[in-house]
C-alpha cells in the first residue's frame, strides 16, 4: 500500500487542526474509528471539531475513507489503542487491520472531547530508542522558547556539549515541509534529535524547536504564508544563538532539511550573522511537481496502477495546470488546486526562488544528499552541485544506501522504510561536523 498519498491526502485536516486538550479517555476517538469502519460518516463527522469541519467536509471524509481503503482494503479489526501523554494532548494510536495492510491511526482529541485530529501511520512501535552514538553524560539539553511575535512561543531544544571551556558552533536545525515538531519525528524515528546527540560528540551545539503550524495550526485555517510559516521563526532562532553566552556567535549554522533546505538559502541571505548552510535533501523544483512524482512513485511501487490511482493523477495533472496557469488568483477554490492547499500559498510560494537566492550566497554552503531518496529526486541535487563548478564555497556529498531522512536502507525505497526504527547515518554527522572545520 502506498502510504505516503494517504497521508499526503489528508495532509490539510493536519495543518488545521489543534491537538490541544486535556488528556481523555478514548472512548470519543474509538467510536470516531468505528463509524468509520462502519462508513457511517454522518456520525463521524459529527465527532469532529468545529474548525476543522471549516476545511473538511463530510463528503471529503468520506472521499479520503474511500481513496484510502481503494489501496488497503476494507477495515476489517481495531485494536486497543496505544495512549501518548503530551503534555495536555490526548492523542491515541489504533492498530487498524485491513484487508491489505496494517495500519495505525493517530486521533487526537481536544478538550472539547471533538476529534481535532486523525491520520494513518505505518504500524510499528511509537517509542525513540537513542542511537549507537548517543553518549549520555557528554551533552546537555535545554528547553528554549523561539518567540517571533511575542503571540507564537515555539518551545524547542539547544543541545549542547558538556564540559565546555569556550563557546561552541550551533547549527539551527529547520523543518521539512508540513507541521512538524521540534525532532522531525516520524513514526518512531526523529531524524532532528539523532542530530542534535551526534553533532554533540564533536563539540557543536544545535537549536530545534516546534514549527508554528505543529504548535499553533488553528490559528492558519484561512492560510498562512512562507513568511509566517518558515522565515520569521528561523531568524528569531538564529538571532536567540547571538545571545547564547555558550554559543559562538560568530560561528552559527542553519541546516535546512528537505523544504526547510529549499528555503535556506533565502534565509541565509537574510541573516549576515550566518556563517554557512547545510542542505539536507533539499529540493529546487516545483512543491507541486515533488507531490505528483511522490504520488505516481508510490502508486507503482507494486508494478500496476489501479483505476482509482489513474484517476487521482489525472486531478492532480489537472490542478497543477489551473495552479500554473493564469486563472490562480487568491479566490481559487481549494479544490482546484493540489492537496486542497489555499490559493494564497501557493501564490507566495511562486514569489521564491531557491536557486536565485543560492547563486547570490556568498556563505560556504554544504550539500548532502541520501541517493535512495525518492522524495526529493536526485536531479535537484545535482542542480545544487552544478554551482561547485563557478564557486569554491560549496561542497556537495551523496550517500548510496541513504534515503530522505538520512537512515539507512536496502532495495527499492518506500514509505514502509520509515516503520522501522533507524537513526541518521554516523557518516552524515562526521561529514558536517568535519566541514564545519574546512
Amino acid at each position: 500500500m502506498k502510504l505516503k498519498n494517504v497521508v499526503l491526502i489528508i495532509i490539510l485536516l493536519i495543518c488545521s487542526t489543534s491537538c490541544l486538550g486535556k488528556l481523555l479517555d478514548s472512548l470519543v476517538a474509538k467510536q470516531f474509528i468505528n463509524h468509520l469502519k462502519e462508513q457511517d460518516f454522518t456520525k463521524a463527522y459529527a465527532l469532529v471539531d468545529e474548525h476543522v469541519r471549516e476545511k473538511l467536509s463530510s463528503s471529503l471524509l468520506e472521499n479520503t475513507w474511500a481513496q484510502l481503503t481503494s489501496s488497503t482494503g476494507k477495515l476489517t479489526h481495531v485494536a486497543d489503542a496505544y495512549k501518548e501523554k503530551l503534555g495536555n494532548q490526548a492523542c491515541f494510536y489504533f492498530p487498524c487491520q485491513f484487508e491489505k495492510q496494517l495500519l495505525d491511526l493517530k486521533v487526537v482529541v481536544t478538550s472539547g472531547d471533538k476529534i481535532g485530529g486523525f491520520y494513518f501511520l505505518p504500524h510499528g512501535e511509537h517509542v525513540y530508542h537513542l542511537p549507537d552514538y548517543a553518549k549520555p553524560g557528554h551533552y546537555l539539553e535545554q528547553a528554549i522558547v523561539v518567540d517571533s511575535d511575542n503571540i507564537h512561543k515555539l518551545d524547542g531544544t539547544l543541545t549542547l556539549p558538556n564540559n565546555l571551556d569556550q563557546p561552541v558552533p550551533v547549527i539551527v536545525l529547520l523543518h521539512g515541509s508540513g507541521p512538524n515538531d521540534q525532532d522531525e519525528a516520524i513514526g518512531p524515528n526523529k531524524m532532528f534529535k539523532d542530530l542534535a546527540i551526534g553533532l554533540a560528540n564533536f563539540g557543536i551545539a544545535t537549536l530545534r524547536y516546534n514549527k508554528r503550524t505543529y504548535s499553533y495550526p488553528g490559528d492558519y485555517k484561512n492560510g498562512i504564508t512562507i513568511r509566517e510559516e518558515v522565515i520569521e521563526d528561523a531568524l528569531s532562532a538564529i538571532n536567540m544563538c547571538k545571545l547564547i553566552p555558550q554559543i559562538n556567535s560568530k560561528e552559527i549554522y542553519l541546516a535546512g532539511h528537505s523544504f526547510g533546505g529549499m528555503l535556506a538559502s533565502e534565509i541565509g541571505l537574510e541573516a549576515k550573522t550566518l556563517r554557512g548552510l547545510i542542505l539536507l535533501a533539499a529540493n529546487n523544483s516545483p512543491l507541486e511537481d515533488l507531490i505528483y512524482k511522490q504520488y505516481q512513485y508510490q502508486f507503482d511501487l507494486d508494478g500496476k496502477r489501479s483505476e482509482e490511482e489513474n484517476n487521482q493523477l489525472k486531478l492532480m495533472r489537472a490542478q497543477i495546470r489551473y495552479l500554473n496557469s493564469d486563472k490562480l488568483t487568491l479566490s481559487s477554490p481549494v479544490d482546484s488546486l493540489p492537496l486542497s492547499i489555499p490559493a494564497s500559498y501557493w501564490l507566495d510560494l511562486k514569489s521564491h526562488d531557491p536557486l536565485k537566492s543560492y547563486a547570490a550566497l556568498q556563505k560556504k554552503c554544504l550539500v548532502l544528499q541520501g541517493e535512495r531518496d525518492y522524495q526529493v529526486p536526485r536531479a535537484d541535487y545535482q542542480m545544487w552541485k552544478s554551482f561547485t563548478s563557478t564557486k569554491d564555497n560549496i561542497s556537495a556529498a551523496s550517500f548510496p544506501k541513504l534515503n530522505h531522512f538520512f537512515m539507512e536502507g536496502e532495495g527499492k525505497p518506500s514509505p514502509e522504510e520509515y516503520t522501522k526504527p533507524q537513526h541518521v547515518s554516523y557518516e552524515v554527522i562526521e561529514r558536517i561536523a568535519h566541514w564545519l572545520d574546512e
